[in-house]
């Protein structure tokens, strides 16, 4: 699974508001690659919302939520909090690579009541 981050940059903060699965076109499930069609539909609808594409999450299938040398040649390309999530523990971390050196980020987790749907 793999998918994109949306919200925004705010007072050296990320603020995640919402996320869209992009479709996997790798057959390999210990890698990824985003569908850009899937990557382009979940830009435009950010921007529509006035707000960013803030980050990358993907699981690791049988691995700890951190980076993989894939990983890290792709926080090269989108240098952009990733977050990772091990399965089935549910470990969940979010990295960043700046100026090549790799950076774990806090996560604070914040229950929102959307309400009730009728």
């Amino acid at each position: 699974m793999c998918g994109l981050l949306i919200g925004f940059f705010r007072d050296g903060l990320v603020e995640v508001l919402d996320y869209r699965e992009v479709r996997n076109l790798s057959n390999n499930q210990h890698e990824f690659f985003m569908d850009p069609r899937g990557v382009l539909e979940v830009y435009d609808e950010a921007r529509s919302r006035g707000m960013d594409l803030v980050g990358i999450y993907h699981t690791h299938p049988g691995f700890p939520g951190t980076p993989s040398a894939r990983d890290l040649e792709g926080m090269e390309l989108w240098p952009v909090p990733w977050l990772i999530i091990g399965l089935p523990s549910g470990d969940t971390r979010a990295w960043i690579l700046c100026g090549g050196e790799l950076k774990r980020l806090r996560i604070l987790w914040i229950e929102v009541n959307r309400g009730s749907e009728q």
